[in-house]
């Protein structure tokens, strides 16, 4: 069976957004079993990539902002 994953399946594993976190995984986990093939776009990939940049980028910002108090 062919799995097309959305860029919401995609960001939801790469953020670790609750409660979507554990359903995103089982989903692309599904990888692993040799009846399915998963398929995404390059615009899901792009989609993607940036709402995990912006996670980064916050994470990021956060820990300087708290460093730069002490």
């Amino acid at each position: 069976m062919n799995l097309f994953i959305d860029a919401n399946i995609i960001v939801a594993v790469l953020n670790k957004e609750y409660p979507l976190f554990s359903l995103a995984a089982r989903i692309m986990s599904l990888q692993d079993d040799k009846r399915f093939s998963i398929y995404t776009s390059p615009l899901c990939l792009a989609i993607a990539f940036y709402f995990a940049e912006i996670e980064v980028f916050n994470c990021l910002h956060f820990f300087e902002t708290y460093l730069s108090k002490k």
